[in-house]
């Protein structure tokens, strides 16, 4: 019974904080790149990605080669499994659902494969703040996956918050790539 009264107080103390720490779903935008051109004002950070011939290229929001290398090829959406997100923010962008369709058809052609979805943020905000934008992060990204035919038996997801940095640093470089989502399966 006192299991049940603690499991139950815990449930409601993480919907209140959830309610009085997160913005609306519905309120906030997700990148795979950040961009200067972006209406929120986000650097114009790259993301590592990797050209037909295998050689790491740096990327920007509209595809050009940003480490001087030529390449333009388009990167592959397969080879990617991490979806950036601008500050504060959690819904899913054009650029991500094209890398999270292309997995959830290897998902849908592998009915034995599961997913793991991890949540992250940048080192901003209270832990508590971090591990809800984080977990909304997360459940963004999975809704997409189940849009997409995963069936939510196979998805599990998990909020970090700030607590496994890709990055060290506490400049917009080092957030930008702190703001994310992992997925593996």
């Amino acid at each position: 019974m006192i299991r049940n009264l603690f499991i139950i107080g815990i449930t409601i103390f993480s919907l209140v904080l959830l309610a009085g720490c997160a913005k609306d779903l519905e309120s906030v935008d997700i990148t795979t790149v950040d961009s200067p051109e972006s209406s929120e004002g986000v650097s114009g950070d790259e993301v590592s990605g990797v050209s037909g011939t295998g050689d790491a290229v740096q990327f920007g929001i509209d595809g050009e080669d940003t480490t001087g290398t030529g390449d333009t090829q388009a990167v592959d959406p397969l080879s990617q499994r991490t979806v950036y997100f601008g500050y504060d923010e959690s819904i899913v962008s054009d650029e991500a659902q094209t890398i999270i369709r292309a997995h959830a058809e290897v998902l849908l052609d592998n009915p034995d494969a599961n997913l793991e979805i991890f949540g992250h943020a940048d080192e901003r905000g209270t832990r508590e703040y971090n591990l809800a934008l984080g977990d909304q992060r997360a459940v963004a990204v999975s809704s997409f996956f189940q849009e997409f035919g995963v069936d939510v038996s196979r998805i599990s997801a998990i909020s970090y918050g700030e607590e496994l940095p890709a990055v060290i640093g506490s400049d917009e470089s080092a957030w930008s790539l702190n703001r994310r989502v992992e997925f593996d399966y």
